[in-house]
């Protein structure tokens, strides 16, 4: 009986790396949000980097998931969306590599795209504003940033604030970050700040549930407007045309009157 040669140990490890090195391969690609295919439509990948209410609430449930359900529910093209929540961080690095995707709920302003010339941009989905939120026992009605000097903002670290920024840094009014908005309004309401800024679709949903509407106060100014609409890759003309075209009739369906006042959104 003849014997083959003997086989090394760095041999017999080689085939265990090569699987250890595909597997990691599949992985990665795993985590990559590429278009693919169900029952005859090509999915394209939904992003939401909203985490909290109204856009996505602690059951998994929220404006976006219910949104992207009645986007494919009107939608009737060859394309089908499906949602994942993540990082705005991740968000930029998918559009910066040019993954096929669209994004909910942006505006051009905070995406880097002001004459609107790098993305595509749907019809409005919302109308929204940043509010100036204070108690109703110490009121604060906005009338430009003057009227915020020597007054305490609860900020979140990271936001910038449109015009308050340069007041902050000149010592004019005073500003102290917790975590998130809804660890501010707890703040207002024992009176801890003065005031806080933040979408009008965002405060709705905590002042409902902490139920402490009679206690906070809205500045009939805000601080700023804004728009809410799809961001689309313009690397993606064929999604664009099926969105804008989808959109063109879910924007006046009963259906989205519904969802916007479930969720207290205009």
């Amino acid at each position: 009986m003849s014997v083959g040669p003997p086989v090394s140990r760095q041999g017999r490890l080689r085939p265990v790396r090569m699987l250890g090195i595909a597997l990691a391969v599949l992985a990665i690609l795993a985590l990559c949000p590429r278009a693919g295919r169900a029952e005859g439509h090509v999915v394209i990948t939904a992003w939401n980097y909203y985490q909290h209410p109204p856009f996505l609430c602690a059951a998994k449930e929220g404006l976006a998931p219910e949104f992207i359900r009645l986007l494919n529910d009107m939608s009737r093209g060859k394309y089908r969306f499906s949602l994942v929540n993540l990082p705005r961080k991740r968000v930029d690095q998918y559009l910066e590599f040019k993954e096929p995707g669209i994004v909910l709920f942006v505006n051009w302003i905070w995406m880097d795209d002001a004459d609107r010339t790098k993305y595509h941009w749907s019809q409005t989905l919302l109308s929204d504003r940043n509010e100036i939120l204070s108690n109703a026992a110490a009121p604060i009605d906005y009338r430009g940033v003057h009227s915020l000097y020597g007054k305490l903002l609860g900020g979140v670290p990271g936001r910038r604030y449109q015009g308050i920024d340069k007041a902050v840094a000149q010592g004019r009014l005073y500003r102290q970050d917790s975590p998130s908005t809804e660890q501010n309004l707890e703040k207002l309401l024992l009176r801890r700040i003065d005031f806080l800024t933040a979408p009008r679709s965002i405060l709705r949903c905590l002042i409902k549930e902490h139920k402490c509407g009679e206690q906070v106060y809205f500045s009939p100014e805000p601080l700023i407007r804004f728009t809410r609409h799809i961001l689309v890759p313009r690397y993606m003309p064929d999604v664009f045309a099926q969105v804008k075209e989808t959109l063109g009739r879910l924007l006046d369906s009963p259906e989205w009157a519904r969802l916007k006042g479930k969720y207290l959104v205009d």
